[in-house]
This record gives C-alpha cells, sequence and structure tokens, in this order.
C-alpha cells in the first residue's frame, strides 16, 4: 500500500495533486484504492492483466537488482558480478538468500563491508563466492560441478 503522493512519484505524475488520475486508475481496475482516515490509499491490483508488468517495471527500478547493482559498481575490483540460483526466479523475495558471484579481484575489507550494509538493507541474507577471472576460466573448462548453476542456469548480470 502507498499513499498518492508516493504512487504518483513513481508514476511521474505532478505529486501536489495526483487525485485527478488515481481514481481513473481505480475505474479501470488497475489500483484498488482503500480509505484509511482522511487518506485513500492505493495498490496495484493482482487480478488485473497488467499486474505482473508493472511490478517487474518498478521492482527493478526501486528493488533488489539496483541497489545491488549500485553497491557492486561502487567496491573496486569487481569486475562481474551476477546472481544465480534459485534467487534468479524471485530476486525479490525475502525469503530466498541471494546466491552472488563476483569475478574480479575486491579489497576483501571493502566488499564484506557492502555485503553487510546490503544485507541489512534489503532484509535477506547473501551468499557470496569470489573468483578471479583466471580462476573462474580454469574451473569453467574443468566443468567444475559448483559452477553449473551460474554456467548452464538463468542468471542475472549485476556488474557489465
Amino acid at each position: 500500500h502507498t499513499c498518492s503522493h508516493d504512487l504518483a512519484r513513481h508514476l511521474c505524475l505532478y505529486p501536489a495533486n495526483p487525485h485527478p488520475e488515481l481514481p481513473r486508475l481505480e475505474r479501470l481496475r488497475l489500483l484498488l484504492g482503500e480509505r484509511r482516515g482522511a487518506h485513500k490509499h492505493y495498490r496495484l491490483n493482482p487480478k488485473n492483466s497488467l499486474y505482473h508488468p508493472l511490478k517487474r517495471v518498478v521492482l527493478r527500478s526501486t528493488g533488489t537488482i539496483p541497489r545491488l547493482e549500485r553497491a557492486l559498481g561502487k567496491v573496486a575490483g569487481v569486475q562481474l558480478a551476477f546472481l544465480y540460483g534459485p534467487c534468479v526466479h524471485r530476486p525479490h523475495d525475502p525469503t530466498v538468500p541471494l546466491d552472488l558471484l563476483i569475478l574480479g579481484r575486491p579489497a576483501a575489507r571493502s566488499l564484506t563491508g557492502t555485503l553487510r550494509r546490503l544485507e541489512r538493507r534489503l532484509g535477506r541474507k547473501i551468499d557470496c563466492r569470489v573468483l578471479t577471472r583466471t580462476e573462474f576460466e580454469a574451473r569453467r573448462r574443468r566443468n567444475d560441478p559448483s559452477l553449473a548453476d551460474v554456467l548452464w542456469k538463468p542468471k542475472i548480470a549485476l556488474v557489465p
């Protein structure tokens, strides 16, 4: 649930007066409105056919993945990073730990501090493996089973 001003910001509406658009979106059944005291709170209607595409857009811009990308992009030595495993299918589900593979030579103290802050902010566990590119390539050539999820299953690239 969100109040109209927060929703207006996400929908790029003029925040001082988002109300004219919100009832229209409610009539179209895109939003569900609920009055709470003097305020009306809105949320996306999960039964609307646009629910899942809109949810993906919002989460892609404000959720777990952008936060990881921004934070890891600031850690010197991180060349590439991937989410892999079950979290790929449910990256915004806080009950699913984030399996993270980092390629490069990040400073251990910087990376550890960044991951701890992310765990607190995201409210979820991050399982991280760090390999140099040389180590990764050697394991890939040996068909190392510990890399099967990263190599052959869906993954999300975080740092280009």
